[in-house]
């Protein structure tokens, strides 16, 4: 009976200092509703997202062992790999982008059109684009190396997506008008 109070009054303590729904501290010893900070989620789209992830490895753990051993003794070399520098950074940038809304992606879709195409040309450029397996289409930033291919695809289907909704607008517009 002694722990149970104890614990009680820890909870409610630790629960004084979130907010309620007012944006108030509750009173002492009141119990509130604590608010996700992560926004609201399709369940069934993240375990399918999880579900894709953990084949994909089970794929590369089976595909990749006999590699892995032969050349660095350690046959989860490219798993440990994948997981640190694939699965935990796009995991961590999903949770971060899926914080922002995306209708302000509407705004950055001709700037990033624009800085993208740049980066192309740059690559072209003699002494900037770096060559590697006989393609031209790396640029050196002395710690890292990028290829701005993959950002275009990125940037281009931002691009599309906000001209095709300009192009639904304008649309609608011309109806009303008719």
């Amino acid at each position: 009976p002694q722990r149970a109070r104890t614990r009680k009054r820890i909870y409610s303590t630790r629960l004084s200092y979130f907010m309620n729904e007012k944006n108030e501290r509750p009173a002492q010893g009141k119990r509130v509703k604590l608010k996700s900070r992560l926004p609201e989620m399709d369940r069934g789209f993240l375990m399918l997202i999880l579900l894709i992830l953990l084949l994909g490895m089970i794929i590369l753990t089976s595909a990749s062992s006999v590699v892995a051993w032969q050349r660095f003794a350690d046959p989860y070399f490219y798993v440990k790999h994948q997981l640190e520098f694939g699965i935990a950074l796009g995991l961590v940038a999903m949770f971060l982008f899926a914080r922002i809304d995306y209708h302000k992606w509407r705004s950055y879709a001709v700037p990033a059109m624009i800085l993208t195409i740049g980066l192309l040309i740059v690559v072209l450029i003699p002494g900037v684009g770096f060559s590697y397996g006989g393609s031209n289409s790396w640029i050196n930033f002395g710690i890292f190396f990028f290829q701005p291919a993959e950002l275009a695809k990125l940037t281009f289907i931002l691009y599309l997506a906000s001209w095709l909704t300009n192009q639904d607008r304008y649309k609608q517009v011309s109806e009303l008008e008719a």
